[in-house]
């Protein structure tokens, strides 16, 4: 059982219970998380109770599991909520900690059921002529087809650091063996060795990532970017700023991480390299080549003609393609076809002996919200 992970979790309960119950109290938790491990180390503490892990349960993220939580993969098609399944296990049974799933699909399905509950009537009926009488027809009932699709959620969490304290110990899981479903494809990327061996990439150290809880209306999110000022000051200079994009969501493809959070600074502060910058420690340059590399990649994604897009935060660069006003926009697999295809001309290019993804791109593209001030 991988202890870190789960002394994460654990000091993220402690805030959450800090945060419902107040100022003063949360002042007095501040230093508990240090005090927990140095306890835990000592042996004073006891390990935290099992996580609940049973085969025969379903495990759906829930508003009360917290705020922010990480996301440890993401399955598309028929295999997807079995696979999803089978790693939410795992990571309770054998690094006790809480995992859900969330199903793009099924909130999908429930909308377009409102929908299509609101427009289609029963049966369709119209005025008599004289002389003659109506026979209600039953109306065709339109169905519409949506492709499975699962993410694996880690936590949660109280706010955006804490997160990312617990997703560098996620990042460093070793990668996880999944049954696949005969026929189905290989849930994860994979890379080939100079040997020519095939290696699958770990889902935790090349595609886990913070993101808010999905199950969380967007109204009532805690952390909102109107709640959060500074996001402006950090994103003020940036080109391909995520806070101009047109749709509501957008297509994660790669996250930059700092060393640890940048606090506000005063209004007026310039480009982000003022605010990350030398002068400002291993932290500061940390956060400022993580900002420097989200730029650049998205540079380079516009010079292959995607729309792309970077949002900086506190504790990272996220950088992002295309715009969409819903999760489960059938177009949003056009921008995955399209990311694929580049992969394998690269993986098949004579100046690529590695066959790895030379922009280190997220193995799957996960839709994400675009944050919007008001």
């Amino acid at each position: 059982m991988d202890g870190t992970l789960s002394f994460w979790y654990e000091a993220a309960k402690c805030k959450l219970s800090a945060q419902k119950g107040g100022r003063n109290l949360m002042n007095r938790l501040i230093w508990a998380p240090a005090l927990c491990l140095a306890l835990v180390a000592a042996g004073i503490v006891r390990a935290a109770p099992q996580i609940d892990a049973d085969p025969n349960r379903e495990y759906p993220v829930t508003p009360e599991a917290g705020p922010w939580m990480i996301c440890a993969a993401h399955f598309n098609g028929v295999s997807a909520p079995q696979l999803a399944h089978q790693l939410v296990l795992l990571i309770r049974s054998q690094h006790n900690t809480p995992a859900y799933v969330f199903n793009y699909a099924d909130e999908e399905r429930k909308k377009q059921k409102a929908v299509l509950d609101k427009q289609a009537p029963s049966f369709i009926t119209q005025e008599a002529a004289p002389g003659e009488i109506v026979v209600p027809i039953p109306r065709h009932r339109l169905t519409i087809r949506v492709e499975e699709q699962c993410a694996v959620m880690i936590g949660g969490y109280p706010d955006e650091k804490t997160a990312h304290e617990a997703l560098l110990a996620v990042k460093k899981l070793d990668p996880p063996d999944l049954k696949v479903p005969e026929g189905a494809p290989a849930p994860f990327a994979s890379v080939v060795d100079d040997q020519g061996k095939a290696a699958y990439l770990n889902p935790f150290s090349s595609q886990s990532m913070v993101v808010r809880n999905p199950s969380i209306p967007h109204a009532t999110h805690a952390m909102q970017a109107k709640d959060d000022p500074f996001l402006k000051t950090l994103n003020a200079d940036e080109e391909y700023s995520m806070l101009r994009c047109p749709g509501k969501w957008t297509l994660a493809v790669r996250e930059y991480v700092g060393a640890s959070m940048v606090e506000n600074k005063p209004t007026g502060w310039g480009p982000l390299q003022s605010i990350f910058g030398p002068g400002k420690g291993k932290t500061g340059e940390s956060l400022a080549l993580a900002a420097n590399n989200a730029h650049e990649l998205a540079k380079t994604l516009t010079q292959l003609k995607f729309d792309a897009y970077v949002l900086h935060t506190r504790t990272s660069s996220v950088v992002s393609i295309g715009a969409f006003n819903d999760p489960n926009d059938p177009v949003m697999q056009k921008y995955r076809d399209r990311i694929d295809q580049m992969r394998n001309r690269n993986a098949n290019a004579q100046t690529n002996p590695s066959k790895k993804d030379p922009l280190g791109l997220f193995p799957t593209l996960m839709p994400v919200e675009a944050p919007h001030f008001r």
